[in-house]
Formats: C-alpha cells, structure tokens, sequence
C-alpha cells in the first residue's frame, strides 16, 4: 500500500512539474515581473548531471529552452552559465559540502550573476538591448535565492 502511494505521489509530482515547465515561461512573457528562476533551474541540471538523473537533466533543459523562446533571449546563454558555474565552482564545493544550504545559495547566486553577465557580454558584442542594468534585476535575485533556500 505505501509503495503505490509513494509510486503515485512521484507522478503527480512530476506531472505537475511538467506542467510549470512547459506554462511558466509563458506567464512570463505575459507577466513581466515574475521572476525567471535561473538559478533554481540550474541548480537542479547540475544536480541533475551529478546524480544521473535524465528526467531532471531533460526538463531542466527544456525548461531553458522554452525560456529562451518565450522571452526572445539568445540560446544556450543560460546553459553556459549554468555549466561554466558548474566547471569554475566544483573544486570548492569539496571544502562547503557541510553547508548544504551555503552551497545551494552560492550556486544559485552564481548562477544568476553569471548568466547576468553573460548576457552583458552579449549585449556588448552583438550590440543589442537584451537587458537593460536596472534595480529591479534584485527582485528575479532575491525570489530565486528565497524559492532555491525554500525548495531545495
């Protein structure tokens, strides 16, 4: 009996994450103040790769991918700040990993400034307008750092 309640509570989670996955992206090309959750998306490819997880890896991807085509954002800017976050911060997670919850920030803020800057890159070699440095880019911040220390 618990293992089909356990079964069936793996399912209805996971549809109902698919359903965020595929419907946020399109909220927010509606509803321009609700946050991106960058970081907590990249958190969990990362962890995703770490632990061989394909399903995590897989809507964490196209998560991304339908990001990127909702906002009008280039591709694959976000998944190289996820991995060159990931590539640069590895070797320290060895001395944070009794701080489960400094290591789930620093990433997700990494993640976020990162990708930030990434996109100012972009900007600057493309010379376009992607993102426009404002104070209001402390609020996807602050909600991805509050979700991410909630969540996970």
């Amino acid at each position: 009996m618990r293992h089909r309640r356990r079964q069936t509570t793996h399912v209805v989670t996971f549809v109902l994450l698919v359903v965020f996955v595929v419907l946020y992206p399109v909220l927010i090309s509606i509803y321009i103040f609700l946050p991106l959750f960058m970081g907590v998306f990249g958190l969990l490819l990362i962890r995703g790769f770490e632990n061989g997880r394909w399903k995590t890896i897989l809507l964490s991807l196209f998560y991304f991918f339908n990001l990127d085509v909702n906002l009008s954002l280039p591709f694959f800017v976000d998944i190289t700040a996820v991995f060159s976050v990931y590539l640069l911060t590895s070797p320290l997670w060895k001395h944070i990993r009794y701080c489960h919850m400094c290591r789930v920030l620093f990433t997700v803020f990494a993640i976020d400034a990162v990708y930030f800057g990434l996109l100012n890159l972009y900007d600057f070699v493309f010379a376009t307008d992607t993102v426009a440095p404002d104070k209001i880019l402390l609020y996807p911040l602050i909600m991805d750092l509050l979700v991410a220390a909630v969540l996970l």
